[in-house]
């Protein structure tokens, strides 16, 4: 489904939600097509569209966008005639609804308490921490279930493809430049994780995303806003910048990317758990050994790409004071760069 066309609410089948206490849904049209919508608690319409619109330019495998008032209006008056057809935690999607349409407040502009994006439905999708958990014998709320290695052993093989420890790279760029922690903190605060106390820098590992992206199982650059951060509008840039991520992809903090790219690596391990041993010599990691240049250099690429969109959208002026700072502190504000400052 090309999920930049409109949904056109008459040609939905079915909504399903997803995730009990998460307002993630599955739509099913009529054609066979699927898209998932999500609710995020942006409160403005382009805290979410700008940095979803960067991770679009890095990443064409995972692509989203934000749901029009028009969509959201048509998504609700399908839902008021389609009982029978809607499986969710009764009044949910309705509830979330109702809060991102809701009028915004005198004098305050186009401000929602939730914004909904669309994005494509991903065959085989899943995620580090829900493999990790599987491994453990653990479910998503800390309760035992039967222990079953065989997602953490197809990530082993999945990592190990060219390409795939790159793409995570980038989509920590894009994570670094957006200012979202929400999936790695760029400080090295980690979460908690069961019998290993606390990860390294890994702040939520079911925002590292496994799916299909050109033909083969990747990593994928969803779920692109931290609504908790400081940095979360691309409009504005809270002073000292020394606070902000991505200064990491700074041309002078290769160091400091091989710190990060060190630790993540050592969080997989933690999540993916040991390796059993035929033999007590065999190693136990299941990352590769080249696990950390690649991300390294998938960071670097990444910039790169960051900044090629930014050059091309802004070739014509209109860099706003909060990308002006965030592209001065990555260290690629020049006249080279963008001829029209």
């Amino acid at each position: 489904m090309n999920i930049m066309t409109p949904i056109q609410s008459n040609f939905i089948q079915r909504i399903k939600q997803l995730s009990q206490g998460h307002p993630v849904f599955l739509l099913s049209m009529a054609n066979g097509d699927q898209c998932v919508i999500k609710a995020d608690g942006a409160n403005r319409t382009a805290h979410l569209s700008a940095p979803i619109e960067i991770m679009n330019a890095v990443d064409p495998h995972a692509p989203s966008r934000v749901l029009s008032k028009t969509e959201m209006l048509g998504i609700r008056g399908w839902v008021m005639g389609h009982a029978a057809d809607l499986e969710e935690q009764p009044g949910y999607l309705m509830s979330e609804l109702a809060s991102g349409l809701r009028p915004p407040l005198p004098g305050q502009g186009p401000q929602y308490s939730k914004v909904f994006i669309v994005m494509e439905a991903k065959a085989q999708l899943t995620d580090l921490q829900a493999e990790g958990l599987k491994g453990l014998g653990q479910d998503g709320d800390g309760n035992i279930t039967v222990r079953d290695k065989s997602g953490v052993k197809s990530l082993q093989q999945v990592f190990k493809q060219p390409g795939v420890l790159e793409k995570l790279g980038e989509v920590l760029a894009v994570d670094a430049f957006n200012g979202n922690q929400d999936r790695i903190n760029f400080e090295g605060a980690g979460k908690p994780w069961p019998g290993a106390g606390s990860l390294k820098c890994i702040q939520n590992p079911g925002n590292i995303f496994i799916g299909e992206g050109g033909g083969r199982l990747t990593v994928l650059g969803l779920d692109v806003f931290d609504p908790t951060n400081q940095f979360k509008d691309m409009n504005n840039f809270p002073e000292p910048d020394f606070a902000y991520p991505g200064r990491i992809l700074r041309a002078d903090a290769a160091a400091r990317r091989v710190k990060l790219a060190q630790d993540v690596v050592a969080d997989f391990e933690t999540i993916l758990g040991p390796r059993n041993r035929t033999f007590a010599f065999q190693k136990q990691t299941r990352m590769p050994t080249d696990a950390c240049p690649r991300i390294v250099r998938g960071m670097e690429s990444g910039g790169t790409k960051i900044l090629n969109f930014l050059k091309q959208k802004f070739a014509g002026g209109g860099l706003g004071l909060g990308v002006v700072k965030r592209v001065d502190a990555c260290g690629w504000l020049s006249k080279a760069n963008f001829p029209r400052l």
